[in-house]
């Protein structure tokens, strides 16, 4: 038994902090970005906005009000710079997670303000000067003089030119800093506590859990309703093919053709079933379910099962089902993508998880694979329904044999049950 590595899961974007993309100590490669030009942009919208939120907060009563438009402006500004900013459920009036934040924001424009203004001065007079050099041919007043001395024309416009390259790649970086620390406020003003984040996660696993019951319910529906009629009409051309003493040739060829017809809707009815949720997976569990499945396959296959000492290899519900739909995707990769002509299926149960891996001899891993879907899941589909359980599944050349390797982990639920209650 190959062991198989852990594989943490992925984080959600929306629940860490953030700064902006795109910057780099490389000047010339900064100026390329396109988020540079957007915080140079922002970094003067809080310029504006520095002197009115000051005379605004000053009003006590004003501060509530004026917190919460400051959040929705700078969450329009953080996702018009490319950021994921998902807003945080909110107090009936008083926030003093927005009071703190627009405290935050209030000082980062106000310095963002002077700083802006005394390069935005450094940047313009330059100009200027370098403008009245080219209209008047030579220095302006307020140029490089030293009492009644004045530098040759050159050394003016060295100065000028540098004063000017200077002063704007200030600016460059500043606005960088003043937006990417006001999206940095912004982002974590509205990071959810631990007690929604944990609220969260049980609604998904109750939605799953929910969602598996239904595929149980139409699984049965489908076996004890459909199936029966669908045998029962066979048992009805039989006796009617019984029954008659010397059937025409036409009549002969309708009844075979309604047998065949039955036959096909039977197995496609009982391969339906088996992906929304196979009987033999509630009845007999995942390992046995996981030999059927390879059996109806159509590949040669083996399963291997392994477990740590003490560790039960009982695994059924939610997690049960993923398994096995993960290994029926990986089998399906295999023999559509992979043109692999052997499959291997291995299972580790642990005393803290339960590692699934489905290996191939085929031509490993394609590009586009996981996003691809098959029964309707797709690798894709599993990585999400997994995350939601606090797996991970992973797509990866197979150490075992030349081709792919589809792995799913997922943690106990009695370990999960024990995460929470602490």
């Amino acid at each position: 038994m190959v062991s198989t590595q852990t594989t943490a899961q992925q984080e959600d974007p929306s629940q860490s902090v953030q700064w902006p993309r795109g910057f780099t100590f490389n000047f010339l490669r900064l100026l390329k970005t396109r988020n540079t030009w957007k915080a140079l942009c922002w970094s003067y919208v809080m310029t504006i906005l520095a002197l009115p939120l000051l005379v605004v907060c000053s009003f006590v009563i004003t501060i509530p009000p004026t917190a919460a438009m400051i959040d929705w402006l700078a969450r329009r500004g953080a996702r018009w710079m490319g950021m994921i900013v998902i807003q945080r459920p909110r107090s009936r009036w008083l926030d003093w997670r927005l009071i703190i934040s627009l405290a935050a924001q209030v000082i980062l424009s106000s310095v963002c303000f002077i700083i802006t203004l005394l390069l935005s001065m450094m940047l313009i007079a330059p100009t200027a000067e370098l403008v009245m050099l080219g209209i008047n041919g030579s220095p302006h007043d307020y140029g490089l003089t030293f009492g009644d001395w004045q530098p040759p024309i050159a050394v003016s416009i060295g100065f000028d030119v540098l004063t000017v390259f200077s002063s704007f790649a200030a600016l460059v970086y500043a606005g960088w800093f003043f937006t990417g620390a006001s999206m940095y406020v912004t982002t974590a003003a509205n990071l959810s506590t631990q007690e929604q984040v944990e609220e969260i996660e049980r609604s998904r696993e109750v939605l799953i859990d929910a969602f598996t019951g239904e595929r149980r319910r139409i699984e049965r529906e489908l076996h004890d309703g459909v199936q029966q009629y669908l045998t029962a009409l066979q048992l009805n051309i039989a006796t009617l093919e019984l029954s008659m003493d010397s059937p025409s040739e036409s009549a002969t060829e309708s009844i075979e053709q309604a047998k065949l017809n039955a036959r096909r809707a039977l197995e496609a009815l009982r391969s339906t079933i088996r992906g929304i949720y196979p009987q033999v997976l509630q009845d007999m569990g995942l390992v046995a379910a996981l030999r059927e499945l390879v059996a109806h396959s159509g590949i040669e296959g083996e399963v291997l099962v392994a477990a740590s000492p003490g560790a039960s290899d009982h695994i059924e519900g939610t997690p049960a089902l993923l398994m096995y739909h993960c290994a029926a995707e990986g089998i399906t990769n295999a023999v559509r993508h992979g043109k692999a002509t052997h499959v291997c299926i291995r299972v580790h149960f642990d005393h803290e998880s339960t590692v699934l891996a489905v290996d191939d001899d085929g031509i490993g891993v394609q590009e586009g694979v996981e996003k691809q879907s098959s029964s309707g899941t797709g690798t894709a589909g599993l990585q999400e329904r997994a995350a939601a359980l606090r797996g991970a599944v992973v797509l990866e050349p197979s150490a075992l044999m030349r081709g792919a390797c589809l792995r799913i982990k997922l943690p106990r639920i009695e370990v999960i049950s024990a995460a929470e209650s602490l």
